[in-house]
């Protein structure tokens, strides 16, 4: 048969016996490099076979039959044949035109993402509300719906998208702080932020918009007077939340029981040195939960942290880094 024969199968010889699967797996010819593979599983597809320049037999898929009909088969076909004739290879013209394909969705993509960046503010929050907002509990929704509405849509809701700037958000923000509103301003930038990530996550924004990096301030923290350690009250804190703040030997989420020794105090302030010594007149020792008590004889014995507070004259020697502390007369448990 000579290899330019062509439209050799028919309508309805694909529908007939000889179309129908085998124990094995066969190949009918329309003639010209033009075949259907009848797989054993039932699977029928179009392919088209053909000599690169080395001489060795390329296969291009030009999908399943019946979703592909015999005429859609010989079409794409005649596009290969064409291309051969051109002195080309299909299978390398396929690979760029794919390529082409997939530049022209990312111009498209491109374009569609510049017209969303038209949008204004105030129709972004709309979609993210209608999407997103939608979802969440109706209280915070009203909520977020509140913030927008007093604090940024009078700032920039008429704006466009890719016109919004951090340093607008920055100065609301400043305001609202000398206002004595921080908490609510952090809530504020916390918002856009949100919704700025959401509308790149859907073309609506550029990746690198810089309302993404409206970041507030680090909260400062702030000592009041009742945490400083000259006017911290044990005898208070144990009447108002009871020893069991303090808790027994064995208990993993509470300090081991405390020997006699005067009060020590350990405040979340700067951090001392791995060894640090302060004037003391008591022994005492204090362990980690989960070591052995002193003069208990346990077989086996964890390596675990320990404090220790060293003998007169010797003063307090703490073995692993302690946060500051401050030694007053009083007994603590």
């Amino acid at each position: 048969m000579s290899s330019k024969a062509r439209d050799l199968l028919t309508d309805t010889k694909l529908k007939g016996k000889d179309a129908k699967p085998k124990e094995k797996g066969f190949y009918l010819a329309d003639g010209d490099k033009l075949f259907l593979r009848v797989l054993p599983s039932g699977v029928r597809y179009w392919v088209f076979i053909y000599k690169d320049a080395a001489r060795k037999n390329q296969n291009i898929n030009l999908g399943n039959y019946p979703e592909i009909s015999l005429a859609d088969a010989r079409a794409k076909a005649d596009v290969y044949r064409t291309t051969l004739a051109n002195k080309l290879d299909p299978k390398e013209e396929a690979a760029k035109r794919l390529a082409e394909q997939k530049r022209e969705r990312e111009r498209q993509a491109e374009r569609e993402r510049l017209e969303a960046a038209k949008l204004t503010m105030n129709q972004l929050f709309e979609e993210w509300d209608a999407h997103h907002g939608a979802t969440l509990d109706p209280h915070w929704r009203a909520v977020r719906q509140s913030h927008w509405r007093v604090h940024l849509a009078p700032l920039f809701g008429s704006h466009k998208v890719a016109s919004a700037t951090r340093q607008q958000a920055m100065k609301l923000y400043d305001r609202m702080v000398k206002d004595g509103k921080e908490a609510t301003a952090r809530k504020v930038l916390s918002l856009l932020k949100q919704i700025m990530q959401w509308a790149v996550e859907r073309d609506h924004a550029a990746p690198n918009h810089e309302l993404l990096h409206a970041n507030p301030p680090k909260p400062k923290r702030r000592v009041t007077d009742d945490q400083l350690p000259e006017n911290f009250d044990i005898e208070a804190h144990l009447a108002k939340h009871g020893e069991s703040v303090i808790g027994d030997d064995g208990e993993d989420d509470l300090a081991g029981r405390a020997l006699q020794f005067g009060e020590l105090v350990l405040l979340l302030s700067e951090r001392l040195p791995a060894a640090a010594h302060l004037p003391g007149d008591q022994v005492a020792e204090w362990r980690h939960p989960h070591h052995p008590r002193a003069g208990h004889d346990h077989a086996e014995r964890r390596h675990l942290p320990d404090h220790r507070l060293g003998c007169p004259g010797k003063g307090v020697h703490f073995s692993s880094p302690l946060r500051r502390v401050r030694m007053i007369k009083t007994d603590f448990y």
